[in-house]
């Protein structure tokens, strides 16, 4: 868990390490953590953690499928986070975060 925790840390502090796939043509991103991978989407400054699949899973043939779902999923959580943060101070919101939905 201290590599993913880690993880999310690079990933708040420089959002282009959540990249893209040659062989995905997609929208989401990912980000190797040892034999993990963590599968998300940036939406403005703010990078959305969706999922996080084993490396050893061909988790390529399922995006396809997931994909839709996955998208609609951070798009929901970036709203709710966007209508939270008008009753908050702009002080109070990173430039960048990394929001991590569940595994």
């Amino acid at each position: 868990m201290d590599d993913l925790d880690a993880a999310f840390g690079r990933l708040a502090e420089d959002l282009s390490l959540f990249g893209k796939r040659i062989d995905y043509t997609g929208r989401l991103r990912f980000y190797r953590v040892q034999e993990h991978v963590l599968i998300g989407d940036v939406i403005g400054e703010v990078g959305y953690v969706i999922t996080i699949w084993h490396g050893t899973m061909n988790f390529i043939d399922y995006l396809q499928e997931l994909e839709p779902l996955l998208i609609q999923e951070t798009e929901l959580l970036a709203q709710q986070i966007a209508n939270r943060s008008r009753s908050e101070s702009i002080f109070s919101t990173p430039a960048h975060a990394v929001v991590y939905a569940h595994q």
